[in-house]
């Protein structure tokens, strides 16, 4: 086990619930006799109510994944991903990725289905691979969105992966978010 996480590293998850705002969470590890490392983030929980549309940011889980040590997986992303979540952004053709979050319409009384359209482009703009799905809801306006992206047939480089939604019926909107 040792050698497995000195290669790979080890995951542990933890879940906040937070009221809109804006957050300095800081995060410290300790191991008795070793090092000790500590990090911070800035984290910005929005209002998603003052927006018609809005997307949540994008977890990515790689087929890969399941070779890393975690410590405490996330019982909710466990049950929308194949695999936990990863930090990572560089990744090999033999991986197949899936995206996970979610969309917000604070319109869904009048608009009950979503067109996504989710795009991989080149860094010069060209694109790579499009798909299109649709999505229904049943909860109040929250969407969720999943997607597998095989990577076999894309060549190496640096790519931009957006997702944008609109609204298909009732009030026009649309929102987008890229990674």
């Amino acid at each position: 086990m040792r050698s497995r996480v000195q290669q790979t590293g080890v995951r542990l998850f933890g879940r906040m619930q937070l009221p809109r705002g804006v957050y300095e969470i800081r995060v410290a590890a300790h191991q008795p006799g070793g090092d000790t490392g500590s990090v911070v983030a800035e984290v910005e929980v929005p209002d998603y109510t003052n927006l018609p549309l809005s997307i949540s940011d994008f977890v990515i889980a790689s087929s890969h994944g399941r070779s890393l040590t975690t410590l405490e997986e996330d019982p909710i992303l466990r049950r929308a991903l194949p695999a936990q979540p990863t930090v990572e952004r560089r990744f090999t053709p033999a991986e197949t990725l899936t995206v996970f979050g979610e969309i917000y319409d604070s319109h869904w009384i009048l608009s009950r289905e979503l067109g996504v359209t989710q795009v991989i482009r080149s860094i010069d703009g060209r694109i790579v691979r499009r798909d299109e799905q649709a999505l229904r809801t049943s909860s109040k306006g929250r969407f969720s969105y999943t997607a597998t992206v095989p990577l076999g047939n894309i060549a190496p480089g640096r790519y931009v992966l957006s997702i944008e939604a609109y609204t298909r019926d009732g009030v026009p909107a649309s929102a987008s978010q890229q990674l």
